[in-house]
């Protein structure tokens, strides 16, 4: 009997588990309609009288917590990823962020007010989901996808496909010429340079 109930209770642990970790398509579409609504309402309220970086900071307050920039970090390096150390590894996320998030905030100022976006049907695959959208801005249409899984019980991207691009796929490309011509301390100077580029 107590070998049966103990295997009831963790059969009844491993149901909740799933249940709290089940992802949502139309949960994942919501969550992104809801960050892109508040900092487009961001930039209505403040573009003018806040300086672009006081702005910045304001909407990198809102967009950063929705991405997994270790998981990106990982996946733009693929085996490169296990030549770093540990402290390489953790550079390479707050750079990697960094370049990121300079290269798109200052798009992302001067386009959303003016953007419209269309959703269309997602697409969820065990874990996985993926929102599908169009973003038309200046006569341009954009379709772009969001990668997006479940991490802590909070939806994540992990990966952004604008016209079949993958962000992080394109990365990988570029690292994996950088590391096949030296070490991974010369990935990080490259890095370090491109971040101080886009900050200064």
């Amino acid at each position: 009997m107590f070998s049966f109930l103990k295997l009831l209770s963790l059969s009844l642990l491993i149901a909740g588990t799933t249940l709290a970790q089940t992802i949502s398509g139309a949960e994942a579409e919501k969550e992104v309609a809801d960050t892109i609504k508040e900092v487009k309402t961001i930039v209505l309220n403040n573009n003018g009288t806040l300086s672009e970086v006081e702005l910045d900071k304001k909407i990198e307050a809102v967009l950063l917590p929705k991405f997994d920039f270790e998981q990106m970090s990982k996946s733009s390096l693929g085996a490169g990823w296990k030549k770093a150390t540990p402290a390489q590894q953790s550079e390479f996320i707050k750079l990697f962020t960094s370049l990121l998030s300079h290269s798109y905030l200052e798009k992302i100022r001067k386009n959303i007010e003016k953007s419209e976006v269309k959703f269309h049907p997602t697409t969820v695959k065990e874990d996985r989901v993926i929102v599908h959208c169009n973003v038309v801005s200046d006569g341009q249409n954009l379709s772009i996808d969001y990668r997006i899984y479940l991490k802590d019980n909070a939806y994540k991207v992990y990966d952004v496909m604008v016209e079949n691009i993958g962000l992080v796929s394109n990365y990988r490309s570029e690292f994996a010429g950088l590391l096949d011509k030296g070490d991974f301390e010369a990935l990080l100077n490259k890095l370090r340079a491109q971040v101080a580029k886009v900050e200064a």
